[in-house]
């Protein structure tokens, strides 16, 4: 009887970023707040939150009415953003 050989493949271990226990996405706040200031009438910091609908959404709003009409919905976001608003559901803000 042949003997069979053990083949033991050895997995490299990848570092993952661990998301929250809830299954929210960690997102960095002052990265967010940035975005928000300085691009967020194109709807670039939606996009960061992982809000694609909602930054198509202002980014056409501004290009249709040229940015005036997406300057409320901009000083809105900076000021959500700034205090970490609740309204931002499965967001959890990091560091």
């Amino acid at each position: 009887m042949a003997k069979k050989k053990k083949v033991v493949k050895r997995v490299k271990s990848v570092k993952k970023p661990s998301p929250s226990s809830s299954g929210k996405r960690n997102k960095n706040w002052l990265t967010a707040l940035l975005l928000s200031i300085f691009l967020g009438y194109l709807g670039v910091d939606r996009f960061y939150m992982g809000y694609t609908g909602t930054g198509i959404l202002k980014l056409l709003v501004s290009i249709v009415t040229i940015g005036m009409g997406a300057w409320i919905w901009w000083i809105i976001d900076i000021i959500l953003i700034a205090v970490k608003s609740p309204s931002f559901k499965g967001i959890n803000w990091v560091q």
